[in-house]
């Protein structure tokens, strides 16, 4: 019994020092939340984020993510892909502005525009709001610049902006610097690069054409073939590839619909493009159209809203191939030294 009665005593104990443990370190993080809820402008977690909605000089956009495994969406284009890694960095960043000052005496409501007015914040030039998962919202507004700072052709260059925030209540000041990254992000900045949306294990058949040449590749069980040219044994492993090549394919980056509006499609040879690609599945419907113009200045490829992904024209043979990139290499000896 006197033995029982220690083992039952020490594991009471080590019960008691692992619940000591873990309430400390409970409420360290705790404190640690608290004093980053004093410390930063807005404070909030990125992972609980399940909207946001910034206002700025290049107008107003919106993203949202349903449920908490959701993928993020623009509610006006849900059909466009969001980069979900670069929204993230952009999350992180708004939630780690810190402030440099609060101006003590300066209590805000909506209601006091008079008060506003002198900061800047009656009327604020930039505007992002945050709602969270548990569906309570904060926001956080940026108005004038501080009045000193480094002088640049006569002109005064803030280097600290007045701001206010729903989880403060008094205004306060951040350093420019660390909010210029608000200053000219639209829709354009979060929306995927990525314009390969098919699924390639459905691909029964490619067609390339490219100014006159045009040519079908088809999918016969696990082997390729070039359609009626059977002289052209194809290597499956290269089709494969490009396929592969073509379901990720992703723009160095955009231009955006504005700009295509004012320059012309021919200014991108898209008028009659050089280029075009279809992927077809067994029933020959088409899973994706891809156009590519080429220039001096790149490579272009149009998303299905209107904006271009633009390509470096290094990519121009990988991109469109022509048939004998696909032919075996043995195969392909042979017919060079026939036609030699």
């Amino acid at each position: 019994m006197r033995f029982r009665s220690k083992i039952l005593v020490g594991l009471s104990l080590l019960f008691v020092l692992c619940s000591l443990y873990y309430l400390d370190d409970y409420l360290s993080n705790k404190k640690e939340e608290k004093k980053q809820e004093f410390t930063k402008a807005l404070f909030f977690k990125v992972d609980e984020v399940s909207r946001v909605s910034l206002k700025n000089s290049q107008g107003k956009f919106e993203l949202v993510k349903p449920f908490k495994n959701a993928n993020w969406r623009n509610p006006e284009q849900p059909s466009i892909q969001i980069d979900e890694e670069r929204l993230s960095d952009f999350l992180r960043s708004l939630s780690l502005i810190p402030i440099q000052q609060e101006l003590l005496g300066h209590n805000f409501t909506p209601n006091h525009s008079n008060q506003l007015a002198q900061f800047g914040l009656e009327n604020p030039k930039t505007v992002v709001s945050i709602t969270l998962q548990n569906g309570s919202s904060v926001y956080l507004s940026f108005g004038a610049g501080v009045e000193i700072g480094a002088v640049n052709d006569g002109k005064i260059n803030p280097i600290s902006t007045y701001a206010m925030s729903s989880t403060h209540t008094q205004i306060f000041v951040v350093n420019s610097s660390r909010i210029s990254f608000l200053e000219d992000k639209n829709f354009l900045n979060f929306r995927s690069l990525r314009l390969g949306q098919f699924e390639g294990k459905r691909a029964k058949s490619i067609k390339i054409w490219y100014h006159s040449a045009f040519f079908t590749l088809l999918r016969n069980a696990n082997q390729w073939e070039v359609q009626s040219s059977g002289s052209l044994p194809l290597d499956s492993a290269l089709v494969e590839a490009y396929l592969l090549r073509l379901q990720g394919l992703t723009a160095d980056s955009f231009v955006s619909k504005s700009d295509v509006q004012k320059a012309g499609l021919l200014s991108f040879d898209l008028g009659a493009p050089s280029a075009k690609i279809e992927i077809l599945d067994e029933n020959q419907k088409v899973l994706q159209n891809f156009v590519f113009g080429i220039t001096k200045h790149g490579i272009y490829s149009p998303f299905p809203d209107g904006v271009l992904g633009k390509f470096s024209l290094s990519q121009w043979p990988d991109l469109v191939p022509q048939m004998k990139s696909f032919v075996r290499a043995s195969k392909l000896g042979v017919e060079n030294k026939k036609s030699s």
